[in-house]
């Protein structure tokens, strides 16, 4: 959406169209990684048998239009070349001042003042190329000796023939965004969220001064002030000594001195703050304001057809946000542990409820659980021609409350596909299906029907509905049976769900998520029951499986270390501690603190007497 259309803004007819989320690669990239991570974490707390409710139409839409933006081999460029030019920088005492990265990966580095690159860069004086053809890995060994110095670079927009615009605010030390009000606060709210959701302003202070809470995504760094002046106290006191220090903190990150990040801070003020006056030492601070900037500053502001980036004279559609795009992204990536919910209620007991008939009704089965795959009782797997063909199996096998040809066609296809492509693929869902496993006289694996309709047959079921369905029948079977029950379910547990495809409906609706809860619930409840039985092998089996789906799930973590104390192993216990903290401490935004209920269990099991 653009917002070229504002009603009720003077002028707005007269001001360039901003860009929105849709077409923001960086906001997009990172939004989805904090969100991977907040889940990552809430699935790991989960307790067995939790789940994650189906999120809303508008969540879902939310998550699955960040997914269609695909920008991750060109961040990836932009963060190398970054890397493989920061020491050449550093020599001549210049920084970063500004990339841009067209759609096949050519990338022009704009630095702060004259530098001399060496190949394969191209150039001359602050203005410097990177061809299409060069690969990552020619650069990559440059680039690893450096650390990341560039900890404020934001995508600001994209110019007219499709490139990427991304700026280091620390370098530019001051920007004003010009015109209308609500476009300027809309272009500071993008910045806000490009920030709070980098991996690489992870450590950044980010302070807000007229700028909605929101736009900040529960970055733990961000701090509210009441004006520019309390703002910048905040932001002096966040920077502390490095101010003082000699070198730029461009050079001091890239050498990586001491071993410090030399951690900026980014101010951030809206419309409504008035003429801001910034101190005159702004070393490790950059200034974004949507107001009137009382001295030495860069200027974007609308200049005919495009706003112009001055004096770097770089011409573009910024990003900008609305309070309702802000609502969204905010909403979307707040995870909270009061979400998961019980996954049912309990089956009734019958005479029989102790003999396990899991996987008893079925002829074609749907793997989820790891690679997507379809296979027959006898194991042989099905081929198609077509990859959305597997893709459509995937979400009818899924969607069997709602399989209608709209759904299906919006969930498979970013825009709308031709009648045929979708007949093409619905009819080569039917035929290899049949190929596998002749379906029942008269019937048909996809049914045909005159209505929207496009049911998947009962007897094509998911690995995800054997574990669930085991789940259940061990609940009420003693501990010998249920390991049986859970035993052969958990077998089907290959891997991490839908793993190897790129689809952009599992993880918006909530689907992925929940498989990952139902494999760590199973192989959990199945480690549980090896433990009660003295089968430390098959806790060891058992949780192995679902640490390669979720690594360190608590649940999972504790059984093993209960594991190693049974058999009088304290080294195991140390041993399965440290990797856990391994694990916790790899994820962005981790502060490395391990979960309570775990630091008792180790104290526990390492001083007994205690």
């Amino acid at each position: 959406a653009d917002l070229d259309d504002v009603a009720g803004v003077e002028g707005a007819s007269e001001v360039p169209e901003l860009i929105t989320s849709g077409r923001a690669a960086m906001l997009a990239a990172g939004v989805l990684t904090l969100l991977a991570v907040r889940r990552r974490n809430q699935q790991r707390r989960a307790r067995p048998r939790s789940r994650i409710p189906v999120p809303t139409a508008s969540l879902a839409a939310t998550e699955r239009s960040l997914r269609s933006i695909h920008s991750g081999e060109r961040l990836a460029r932009v963060d190398v070349a970054i890397g493989a030019a920061a020491m050449s920088l550093v020599r001549h005492s210049q920084r970063v001042l500004a990339i841009l990265c067209a759609p096949d990966g050519e990338i022009e580095l704009i630095a702060t003042g004259a530098v001399e690159l060496p190949k394969p860069w191209e150039g001359a004086t602050d203005r410097w190329h990177l061809a299409a053809s060069i690969p990552l890995e020619l650069l990559a060994d440059e680039a690893r000796r450096t650390g990341a110095p560039t900890p404020t670079l934001v995508q600001l927009g994209r110019t007219e023939g499709g490139r990427d615009v991304y700026v280091d605010l620390e370098a530019i030390e001051a920007l004003e965004i010009g015109g209308p009000g609500r476009y300027a606060d809309a272009i500071v709210a993008a910045v806000a969220a490009t920030l709070a959701s980098s991996v690489l302003a992870e450590v950044t202070t980010l302070i807000g001064v007229g700028i909605p809470a929101d736009a900040f995504l529960g970055h733990r760094l961000y701090v509210p002030a009441d004006d520019p002046v309390h703002a910048f106290a905040v932001a002096a006191h966040a920077i502390g000594s490095t101010g003082s220090m000699s070198g730029s903190t461009f050079e001091l990150r890239a050498r990586v001195t001491t071993g410090e990040t030399w951690e900026p801070a980014v101010v951030l003020i809206g419309s409504t703050a008035g003429v801001t006056m910034p101190p005159q030492s702004r070393k490790g601070m950059a200034i974004v304001s949507a107001s009137p900037i009382h001295g030495p500053s860069s200027r974007l502001a609308p200049d005919g057809d495009a706003w112009e980036l001055k004096p770097v004279g770089l011409r573009m559609k910024p990003i900008g946000l609305t309070s309702d795009d802000v609502a969204a992204l905010a909403e979307l990536v707040e995870i909270t542990d009061a979400e998961l919910e019980p996954a049912g209620s309990e089956p009734a007991r019958t005479e029989d409820s102790t003999v396990s008939t899991v996987g008893e009704s079925w002829d074609l089965l749907v793997r989820l659980l790891g690679r997507v795959d379809v296979i027959s009782a006898g194991g042989s797997t099905a081929e198609f021609e077509r990859s959305k063909t597997r893709e459509l199996i995937a979400w009818l096998a899924t969607h069997r409350d709602r399989p209608t040809r709209s759904s299906a066609r919006t969930a498979l296809w970013e825009l709308d596909v031709r009648d045929a492509t979708f007949a093409n693929v619905v009819s080569e869902a039917r035929r290899s299906l049949a190929r596998l496993v002749e379906p029942p006289q008269g019937e048909e694996w996809v049914g045909r029907t005159m209505t929207e309709s496009l049911p998947l047959h009962a007897r094509v079921v998911t690995d995800a509905d054997l574990v669930a369905e085991a789940l259940a029948v061990a609940r009420l079977q003693p501990p010998a049976q249920a390991i049986e029950t859970l035993e052969a379910a958990v077998a089907w547990i290959s891997g991490v769900p839908f793993d190897g495809t790129a689809y952009l409906w599992p993880d918006s609706e909530g689907i992925t998520s929940n498989f990952v809860l139902l494999a760590t619930s199973a192989t959990s409840e199945l480690a549980a029951h090896c433990l009660s039985v003295g089968d430390i092998e098959g806790v060891f089996r058992a949780t192995g499986r679902g640490l390669s789906v979720l690594p360190g799930h608590e649940e999972l973590i504790g059984l093993r270390m209960r594991a190693h104390a049974r058999s009088g192993d304290h080294a195991g216990v140390r041993h399965e501690w440290d990797s856990y903290q391994r694990v916790i401490t790899a994820d962005p935004w981790s502060d490395g603190e391990p979960s309570p209920k775990l630091v008792d269990l180790r104290r526990q099991l390492l001083n007994p007497s205690r």
